[in-house]
């Protein structure tokens, strides 16, 4: 086992040197890096609006998506003109600014170049410092400044939730978001929720979207933020029938463990993964991956589900730690002085010599109060 263990931090370690941006981004704690877990709770109308959607589902890394490019403190900075709205969020993910009309130096790589398609967005990311800027309509200038509707400056360490008022996405979350990129297929798993387009939002909102720019109330249309998990019954019989490829098996396995969740509007259900540009795919992934999965193995997860609202009630009796369940919750967080263990019910048997023990209620959308235990 060690052996093993061993050799998956030597593959991790390696994929990191080869793409320094071979790293998960946003706070481990956020919405989109939360596993669903076990029993999670099912939108009464999921067959309803599963029956409804409607377009071919898949991936198209070729157009509408987004290019990412690394990014550090000897990139040249250059000019952007912004016609739109710039939205600079600062002080721990607490405040937005927005600026309106305004020219700005961001970090621009020479040779760098906006996605195809008429949304034209870009990335731009120092993985080490956590920086992240996109850009809306953007083009390179024949001077070698760049212009563009609108652009955002975020930071990877937050929770990828910005404050209300945000401007990117029909989401109004940032671009790197639930981004499928190159190295997670080389190493064989994707470990967060993927971002899902579809041609009919609503103009409602729920976490962790925190806008939509849907046009009308249709019966039908999902709100920006919804989560939907591929079915997790599923096995390799299923993906074996529906003769997916070993990349879509490692995609459809993130979406049963993490789903997808919506933040734009699109001319099809569609997921999003990194631009061809910047990805090379080279024939990996491509429009019609994905397209044989049916909409109907899908289950949408409970439009109101939020994260737990108060702390578990707790109480220590020979050796073993007891609580109430909190409503909301499908798991249970412990901490024990230096590590940390999920489970999703008690009690839990106290490890001998521990000093502070602290627990929390938890599922996808969040992390509840924690409560601290006081020992006997």
């Amino acid at each position: 086992m060690k052996a093993v263990f061993g050799a998956l931090l030597l593959a991790v370690a390696t994929l990191a040197q080869a793409d320094p941006t071979a790293v998960r981004p946003y706070h481990p704690d956020s919405p989109w890096n939360l596993p669903i877990g076990e029993s999670p709770k099912i939108d009464r109308n999921s067959a309803f609006y599963l029956d409804q959607m409607s377009g071919v589902f898949g991936i198209d890394p070729n157009q509408y998506t987004l290019p990412v490019y690394r990014v550090d403190a000897d990139t040249p900075m250059k000019p952007v003109h912004l016609s739109g709205v710039f939205s600079q969020v600062t002080n721990d993910n607490r405040d937005l600014t927005l600026i309106k009309r305004t020219t700005l130096e961001a970090p621009l790589p020479d040779g760098a170049r906006a996605a195809k398609g008429s949304d034209g967005q870009i990335v731009l990311w120092d993985p080490v410092s956590g920086d992240e800027w996109g850009f809306w309509q953007a083009r390179e200038r024949a001077d070698g400044s760049w212009e563009a509707v609108n652009g955002y400056r975020y930071n990877t360490r937050w929770s990828g939730i910005p404050p209300s008022g945000f401007i990117s996405r029909g989401a109004g979350v940032p671009y790197l978001i639930g981004l499928v990129r190159p190295w997670e297929i080389r190493q064989g798993h994707i470990d967060h929720a993927i971002a899902l387009g579809i041609n009919y939002p609503n103009p409602v909102h729920i976490a962790p979207a925190t806008k939509s720019d849907g046009k009308r109330f249709e019966p039908h249309y999902l709100p920006m933020g919804a989560r939907l998990q591929l079915d997790p019954n599923l096995g390799e019989a299923d993906f074996d029938r529906w003769q997916l490829t070993a990349t879509e098996r490692i995609i459809a396995r993130a979406l049963q463990r993490y789903g997808m969740i919506l933040i734009d509007g699109s001319g099809h259900p569609k997921l999003y993964a990194e631009f061809e540009g910047t990805a090379h795919w080279n024939g990996e992934l491509h429009k019609r991956t994905l397209r044989r999965i049916p909409y109907q193995a899908f289950r949408l997860l409970d439009l109101t589900t939020q994260p737990p609202q108060v702390a578990p009630e707790v109480r220590i009796e020979q050796g073993q730690l007891h609580w109430q369940a909190v409503d909301g919750a499908n798991r249970y967080r412990i901490w024990f002085d230096d590590h940390t263990e999920e489970v999703e019910r008690g009690p839990v048997a106290l490890p001998a010599g521990v000093k502070q023990v602290r627990l929390a209620a938890l599922n996808h959308q969040g992390i509840g109060p924690v409560t601290e235990v006081a020992q006997p």
